[in-house]
């Protein structure tokens, strides 16, 4: 390769200059299509010298395999060759998808997030550069300014929006979202998985035996089985979860699902990587990703005594961002020349944040020292390695940052980390910079932790460090404003109860009855369905009973179909124990509450043909009431 050829271009003027990737990008294949567009540029073919021609490259030395590969790379955008791979060698480790986190969403979600991008990138947002620098080949590599000096179509928006969600392309995301059918939560929650996952955890071991026998492919590679057991057994040990434990591990090899689990999770404790790790997980196992345990220990737990846990077992790589993870101030300080400027050592080895994690965090490949030092001091933040911040804060990396629309004050509110906070504070933190969605200050956010009725962790305390208002003043204006508002429904009982005025309807009544609203939550199949299935219904003799109206045809219902009094005093009770229990929305869960415990007799008679009680259901429902 000629060292007087420029092999950078500079970026596209107009989206219409590029060609789109293949919807399943392939690096084999743009190499032999280089191969291929330098065999027809040796033979003078006039179209291949035009494609070359177009970019401006200078083959006055001879036409080499360069030139080809150049030219390919700039008609997709890219500025370079190796930007192209270095692109595809990202993708190929998104593809792993080692994040526990579900991928996609409904393909309106999807399209309202990419118009989201469009409009984000017109408010000039740093975050949504980051993104497009990462994921978009024009963009790829360039800075936040070049990227929010561009024009960004909704094509560019749409490719985003897929590669955060670890997908190749918009088409193959769009085709991966299934519709959701109404008899997904029945089959999920009547699966032979869940089943013997929750025979499991009853220890009935007799039961899990019968399922295995029915269903072999719950032994087999990537069964969800191990991941629950495990879990049981490393969050709550038992006699119980220690047999189920025993059982299974005699009857197939548990060390992957030990393996990815010791990649850690997000509010991860240390006892339990502690217990992971006596059961045998690997520390020094090396994922598809090209990451090590250790390095996704510090972006997924967030808990520095986990990473600690397997620090001491294995030799860490070198790395600015690694050192930061592991606490050591000193190496961190290293990675810094006399004048305060990063080292070149501190571009080697930098992490994949979409690919770790359960979040889309992308590393911008431009690699400024403020991206790479953001690395590192997001590492400290999220394992509280608090002198390595001090290096990192003494050598001038602003405590504010919000290049990624939050200010880590707003993370450790949400988190419930007082230290954390008042660290970030002593350092000159500004409790009211207002954050990007939501567009909130950190004391703000402390008052509306403060006031959830689910009980954040410190939430006091995180209160007063951040100078809220006094509690007794937030408590009384919680009040007056919930006297004065009317609750909101959620759409799912909306829907619910249309399905019961259907049921109404083909059963010949002039009114919504419990049975009709009990089938009417049936057929909404969320949170009722799951609830009788733990508490020991059987789904599938329950569904079969009610098969005629579960599957029912939608029929026309008149404007004047409305609830019989039993029921509209069903609803009364419902309201009643979502205002008592201070939740904000009426909900299909207080619906069946109020349900089950003015059942008729039909209703019940449902339930125990099916093998259940009614005193099982109201416990299940009271259980998961008092969680919410």
């Amino acid at each position: 390769m000629s060292s007087t050829k420029p092999h950078e271009g500079p970026a596209p003027d107009s989206p219409s200059d590029v060609r789109a990737l293949s919807p399943r990008p392939n690096l084999e294949y743009e190499r032999k299509q280089a191969k291929q567009l330098l065999d027809q540029l040796k033979r003078g073919d006039p179209e291949a010298i035009a494609r070359l021609a177009k970019h401006k490259h200078d083959s006055s030395g001879g036409f080499q395999l360069s030139d080809a590969q150049f030219t390919i790379a700039r008609e997709y955008g890219f500025t370079s060759w190796p930007r192209l791979v270095e692109y595809f060698e990202t993708l190929a480790r998104h593809e792993q998808d080692l994040a526990t986190s579900s991928r996609g969403g409904t393909v309106a979600s999807l399209e309202s997030w990419a118009r989201t991008i469009q409009a984000d990138h017109r408010e000039k947002r740093t975050w949504v550069a980051q993104y497009l620098a990462a994921y978009v080949p024009r963009f790829h590599g360039r800075s936040v300014d070049q990227v929010l000096a561009s024009e960004v179509t909704i094509d560019d928006a749409k490719l985003a929006t897929a590669r955060m969600n670890r997908y190749p392309s918009w088409e193959v995301m769009i085709s991966d979202q299934k519709p959701r059918d109404v008899g997904d939560a029945w089959a999920f929650y009547d699966s032979p998985l869940i089943k013997a996952s929750r025979a499991a955890g009853a220890g009935d071991l007799a039961e899990v035996e019968r399922l295995v026998a029915a269903h072999p492919e719950l032994l087999g590679p990537g069964s969800g089985l191990a991941h629950d057991v495990i879990l049981r057994e490393i969050k709550e040990p038992s006699q119980s979860t220690r047999h189920a434990y025993d059982w299974l591990a005699a009857r197939m090899d548990l060390q992957p699902s030990l393996n990815r689990m010791a990649l850690g999770h997000m509010r991860m404790k240390p006892d339990h990587m502690r217990r992971l790790l006596n059961l045998g997980a690997d520390p020094h196992w090396l994922p598809p990703n090209g990451y090590t345990v250790l390095e996704h220990a510090m972006v997924r737990a967030w808990n520095g005594g986990v990473v600690d846990l397997i620090a001491a077992r294995v030799k860490p790589r070198p790395g600015f961002w690694i050192s930061a993870g592991l606490g050591d101030a000193d190496a961190v300080t290293r990675y810094f020349d006399k004048t305060g400027d990063l080292t070149d050592e501190a571009r080697i080895n930098r992490p994949d944040f979409t690919a770790m994690g359960a979040m889309p965090l992308p590393s911008n490949p431009s690699g400024s020292d403020e991206i790479i030092i953001w690395e590192a001091f997001l590492i400290a933040t999220f394992n509280e390695r608090f002198a390595v911040l001090d290096v990192l804060l003494d050598r001038g990396f602003p405590v504010d940052y919000i290049g990624w629309g939050q200010p880590m004050t707003h993370f450790a509110v949400a988190e419930g980390r007082p230290e954390l906070l008042q660290y970030l504070i002593k350092r000159g933190a500004d409790l009211d910079l207002k954050g990007w969605r939501p567009h909130i200050s950190a004391r703000e956010l402390a008052e509306q932790h403060f006031l959830n009725p689910h009980g954040l962790p410190n939430a006091a305390r995180i209160l007063e460090l951040c100078g809220g208002r006094d509690p007794e003043t937030l408590r009384r204006e919680r009040e007056e404003r919930r006297a004065q508002r009317v609750m909101a429904t959620a759409p799912q009982v909306e829907k619910a109860f249309n399905y019961a005025r259907q049921d109404a309807v083909a059963t010949g009544l002039d009114a919504v009855g419990q049975e009709s609203l009990f089938i009417g939550l049936l057929r909404e199949a969320g949170m009722p369905v799951a609830i009788l299935a733990d508490a020991g219904v059987n789904l599938g003799r329950m569904r079969s009973t009610l098969a005629d109206r579960l599957n029912s045809v939608e029929v026309d219902v008149p404007a004047e179909m409305t609830a019989n009094p039993e029921v509209s005093a069903i609803l009364l009770d419902a309201r009643a124990t979502a205002e008592q229990r201070k939740h904000d929305t009426l909900a299909p869960l207080h619906v069946f509450h109020a349900l089950m415990q003015r059942a008729s007799p039909p209703v019940l008679e449902v339930i125990q043909n099916a093998g259940g009680s009614q005193e099982k259901v109201l416990a299940k429902i009271e259980r998961t009431l008092g969680d919410w």
